[in-house]
Order: C-alpha cells, then sequence, then structure tokens
C-alpha cells in the first residue's frame, strides 16, 4: 500500500538508474537496521523450493536469477567502443 501511492510515483518520476540505485541503497541500508532483514524477509520473502533453485558457477541461488539486464548493457557499451565488421564495412564504402 505504501509503494503504491508514496514510493512508485515518486520512483516512476526518476530517472531509471538513479531510482534502481536509490532503492537498492535503501535496502542494503536497511539490512544494517536491527531487525531489517527480518523485516524485509517476512515482507518479501519467496521461500525456498527445489524447482526454483539455481546452482550457477557453483554458487547456489535460491531464486533464478536474470543476467540478460547486464548482458545487454555490456554489449551496448562493447558495440559503440567496438564496432562490428558491418559497420565498417558500411564506412569504407
Amino acid at each position: 500500500m505504501l509503494y503504491r501511492h508514496l514510493g512508485k510515483p515518486i520512483f516512476f518520476k526518476m530517472d531509471p538508474e538513479k531510482a534502481h540505485h536509490l532503492v537498492i541503497g535503501g535496502l542494503n541500508k536497511a539490512a544494517f537496521v536491527p531487525g531489517g532483514s527480518a523485516a524485509m524477509r517476512l515482507m518479501y520473502g519467496v521461500p525456498e523450493t527445489a524447482d526454483m533453485a539455481v546452482d550457477l558457477f557453483g554458487v547456489h541461488f535460491p531464486t533464478p536469477v536474470a543476467l540478460r539486464p547486464v548482458w545487454t548493457k555490456m554489449r551496448r557499451r562493447s558495440a559503440a567502443s567496438h564496432p562490428s565488421a558491418s559497420d565498417l564495412w558500411k564506412s569504407a564504402q
């Protein structure tokens, strides 16, 4: 309820990267407040089930891991600094 009426309107007006860092930073700080981690787990925690667990690169994750946004962002940076062969071909003509 609080998020829907207060947080969401504020975060959706912000730059997405800034909103992301603000929320992640806030969640990180909540972990240091006594009882903060337990409260977050109680409100938003998902019980671990064997069918959802993922082992990736030797690390166990209780829920699926999504890497696509990171890879997409890295690919965009790479493409900007390293043009593709077709881009080089077009510029040479």
